[in-house]
């Protein structure tokens, strides 16, 4: 039985919470600019989407090395280890990249 998969919900329910209110907070930022047009209407959508690909890139890897898609050369252990060390890393920098946005926004009262 892999046991990896034990702790697997936990993770998910954290990262489902944060992809949830990014993508929330992505699509009320497209209704609030849809008939904006212009460079900052642009500079908007783009962070908004560089905040829900920040939350979802290390759900997506970390399930691609659990399949074995990807790092297959590497043992069992260390390919846990591997991903436990992206979705920590991967929640550290969305996080940083979460809070770089909101700085922004704030700076252009977005």
């Amino acid at each position: 039985w892999d046991w990896h998969w034990a702790w697997f919900p936990i993770v998910l329910s954290v990262y489902g919470y944060r992809v949830v209110h990014v993508a929330t907070l992505f699509v009320m930022l497209q209704l609030k600019t849809w008939f904006a047009t212009g460079i900052i209407a642009g500079f908007v959508s783009l962070l908004g989407i560089v905040m829900v690909a920040a939350w979802v890139a290390p759900l997506v890897i970390s399930f691609q090395v659990l399949r074995s898609q990807r790092d297959t050369e590497k043992p069992a252990t260390q390919r846990v280890v591997m991903v436990a060390g992206y979705l920590v890393g991967g929640y550290l920098v969305a996080h940083f990249v979460q809070l770089a946005v909101a700085w922004i926004f704030g700076k252009f009262g977005i």
